[in-house]
């Protein structure tokens, strides 16, 4: 899947929990019948609590990435969603 700009907006999905913590943030998928942590490092932990407020637009997504990612966020913004999209860590919403 092809992730393009524009209206789209993200969230985490219901069940998964969260912790963030020194350039990481820990997730846990509670619907899973034994869940793991998954520890996810800077820079894609920068994006985990604006989509965790979410939903997020790209473009808030790629405000937060800024922080951390000196060339091309807004190409990282749509890697690291298609990448958190494929574990189920995050899903499109409808824009409001």
């Amino acid at each position: 899947m092809t992730i393009a700009d524009g209206d789209q907006r993200w969230r985490t999905p219901e069940g998964i929990a969260w912790v963030a913590g020194e350039g990481r943030v820990a997730l846990i998928d509670t619907r899973a019948v034994e869940p793991l942590p998954l520890l996810v490092h800077e820079p894609v932990a920068s994006l985990w609590p604006t989509l965790a407020d979410g939903p997020a637009t790209i473009e808030q997504l790629r405000v937060a990435a800024d922080e951390v990612v000196e060339d091309d966020s807004a190409g990282f913004v749509r890697a690291a969603l298609e990448m958190l999209q494929d574990a189920s860590l995050v899903m499109q919403v409808e824009p409001e």
